[in-house]
């Protein structure tokens, strides 16, 4: 899903910069031992975090754009070629009008959907490099809001304040997650050079980090690197057409009305139940159903 990727970008880039630094710490001496220190400064001090950084490695093509040369013959004539426009597309208005079953589902019905899973399966399915299990989760409920107007016009988009409150919520399970795992990654680190006497803490802040625990390390990097507006403007997409219906059946469609494309439901008082989809609509409404949206 389209949605989710400058969220598992970020997730990339924050496990790469912490996962990165105790490479260094892991592969250097430490104290105690033979080993130089490495500073493992404020992520942002050195280096500055960028999505396309830690994006997954993809194998881009070659680009084949370049044209053969152009004779001046032929230039010539393409400048004094007229210039064309291409006639306005006139669009006959859909005369049709609402039947009362239609009538009786104006409003704004919204949906809560948990997107846990989706969101799981790219960050266990995903190209990059970097291990993103450590960072799953059981929530991430967005409000999606489907609006049908009087005047037969409808739309299909998610509720942007419950996209931001489900990143907020992700957001503090990933550094308490990430936490962990790097809390982990020391100790492996001071059991290889055999420390006995010092805590990951300590080994961090021994590193010349102007941070004295993982956690507030750990928090920081994702807190300084998080572009959350970025993200939620990923999920703003909005569906846009018209609608109409019988008993059994909203029927949408872009401009001229056609009964192709509809979506099986039944309504009972404010409780509106959308059932499936007909084949041409399965790609993009399929996912969400069946489905209990509520006025």
């Amino acid at each position: 899903m389209k949605r989710f990727f400058s969220l598992i970008l970020l997730v990339t880039l924050v496990i790469s910069l912490v996962s990165c630094a105790c490479d260094k710490i892991d592969n250097r001496p430490l104290p105690g031992t033979t080993a130089n220190t490495v500073s493992t400064d404020n992520p942002d001090s050195k280096s500055t975090a960028s999505t396309n950084a830690a994006a997954p490695k993809t194998d881009v093509p070659p680009t084949t754009d370049e044209k053969p040369p152009v004779s001046s013959t032929e230039a010539k004539d393409k400048t004094d070629a007229p210039a064309t426009t291409e006639a306005p597309v006139i669009v006959e208005p859909d005369k049709t009008e609402l039947t009362e079953n239609a009538v009786a589902l104006v409003g704004e019905w919204k949906y809560d959907r948990n997107m846990a899973s989706v969101l799981n399966d790219q960050l266990v399915n995903t190209e990059a490099d970097t291990d993103l299990s450590i960072v799953k989760t059981d929530s991430f409920i967005v409000t999606y809001v489907l609006s049908l107007n009087s005047d037969k016009t409808a739309s299909l988009k998610i509720d942007r304040t419950s996209v931001e409150k489900a990143l907020d919520s992700y957001i503090v399970l990933m550094k308490e997650k990430l936490t962990t795992y790097m809390t982990r990654k020391f100790n492996e680190t001071l059991k290889k050079y055999n420390i006995t006497d010092m805590t990951p803490d300590q080994l961090l802040a021994s590193q010349n980090s102007e941070y004295t625990t993982v956690k507030d390390w750990c928090s920081a990097t994702i807190d300084e690197t998080v572009d959350k507006k970025a993200i939620v403007d990923s999920f703003m997409a909005e569906t846009n057409g018209y609608f109409n219906a019988n008993d059994s059946r909203i029927f949408f469609y872009s401009e001229e009305y056609s009964e192709d494309r509809y979506a099986e439901y039944s309504l009972s008082g404010n409780t509106l139940t959308l059932k499936s989809v007909s084949e041409s609509y399965s790609k993009e409404w399929g996912e969400l159903l069946p489905a209990t949206l509520s006025k």
